[in-house]
């Protein structure tokens, strides 16, 4: 199990405006002039931007042209890294692409803010990844025409509601916990959460939301419990009747006995060491091996479809039992207040549950690009 922020699980928690695409007056005559490679390098792909650069600012006869060139550098200079990380320099030769990003430069002419590059940047990457995807190409082009009219607070009030659908895959409730707060202190480094709810009215008018105002949100303490059962379940009792038949059946299965862990939340219980039934199938048994050389090599093996039935089966043997659950959930939740980022957020969020906000698509692929730029461990949008 390692330290991972994983979203495979989207839990409980939960128009378009046009926008300014004829910067200046004679987009209609706009000349074409598209670089068409097969296999670019990276200084190639330098070339090509710099010559869209000078066609951005020739087709929008923009007269603080100074100002925009420095722009249109600056989304430039936040681009080429990310391409290179990415190994996506080549994606450059496909004119799709080349014409997506001229629509990204267009916003970066508008923006008023530096970080609206970044974010640019990581919405091309996104773009590249998902060529063909005709949802998500309206989403991420719609994200790209209202970058830079998103408040701060609007921003930062949708990513923070969209990363409560990421789950750490560490069984190990401290190891999970330590990754949840490391990518809050990430995302909300440098940034204040909104006092107010004025960020609503920014979100909705640009279309990225939408509010059932006869609904709450979930308190979030309360859609982690559920999301993360397998740490807040009861778990079974050490040398109990049911602790001995699950012994039995996991060596009996070739199982490892030491899948079953102390329960940090519940003393005196085991519980098996999975975040909730859905990462039981992703569970892999490490052994030993002597090799030919005397040297020790491990090898991971999947289960098979009979252990995975059998922990299934240990995990529902005790999963439904309530008896202990007030008194686990409150443990659950003073060790979630330990954490100074993971207590803000929980503080912030509970101040905040009515109206109920669900997020569009569109207001998914900022709020993800907006969290993959300030954390960089996210995983991709899937």
């Amino acid at each position: 199990m390692t330290k991972k922020i994983n979203n495979e699980l989207d839990i409980d928690g939960n128009v378009q405006s046009d926008g300014d695409l004829n910067i200046g007056n004679n987009i209609e005559k706009q000349e074409i002039n598209i670089q068409v490679n097969n296999g670019i390098s990276e200084q190639q792909l330098k070339e090509v931007i710099h010559s869209e650069i000078e066609l951005e600012l020739k087709n929008q006869q923009i007269l603080a042209e100074d100002k925009a060139r420095e722009k249109l550098l600056k989304l430039s200079e936040s681009v080429l890294p990310k391409l290179v990380k990415a190994e996506m320099i080549d994606a450059f030769s496909d004119p799709t692409i080349q014409m997506f990003y001229r629509e990204t430069q267009k916003t970066a002419i508008c923006s008023e803010r530096e970080i609206d590059y970044s974010v640019l940047s990581e919405l091309l990457v996104y773009r590249i990844n998902n060529k063909g995807n005709f949802e998500k190409k309206a989403s991420i082009t719609k994200a790209v025409e209202i970058v830079d009219k998103i408040s701060d607070d609007a921003l930062i009030a949708l990513t923070i509601k969209y990363c409560q659908t990421f789950s750490p895959i560490s069984g190990n409730i401290t190891e999970g916990l330590n990754a949840l707060e490391e990518m809050y202190q990430n995302i909300l480094k440098g940034f204040t959460l909104p006092e107010n709810q004025n960020w609503i009215d920014n979100a909705e008018i640009l279309g990225v939301i939408r509010i059932e105002s006869l609904s709450n949100m979930l308190r979030l303490e309360d859609i982690y419990y559920k999301s993360l059962v397998g740490y807040v379940s009861k778990g079974i009792e050490k040398e109990s009747e049911l602790y001995q038949e699950t012994i039995n059946k996991l060596k009996s299965n070739n199982l490892p006995i030491d899948i079953l862990v102390d329960h940090e939340l519940n003393p005196n219980y085991v519980r098996l060491n999975i975040v909730n039934k859905n990462f039981i199938k992703n569970i892999m048994i490490r052994t030993m091996k002597n090799c030919a050389n005397g040297k020790m090599i491990f090898e991971d093996t999947e289960l098979s479809n009979k252990q995975i039935n059998i922990l299934e089966e240990i995990f529902e043997s005790y999963i439904n039992d309530k008896t202990l659950d007030k008194e686990i959930k409150d443990n659950f939740i003073r060790k979630l207040n330990a954490y100074p980022y993971i207590s803000k957020v929980l503080k912030w969020w509970n101040s905040n549950t009515k109206p109920a906000i669900i997020l569009n698509s569109t207001g998914r692929v900022l709020a993800h690009t907006n969290a993959k730029r300030l954390f960089d461990k996210m995983p991709d949008m899937l």
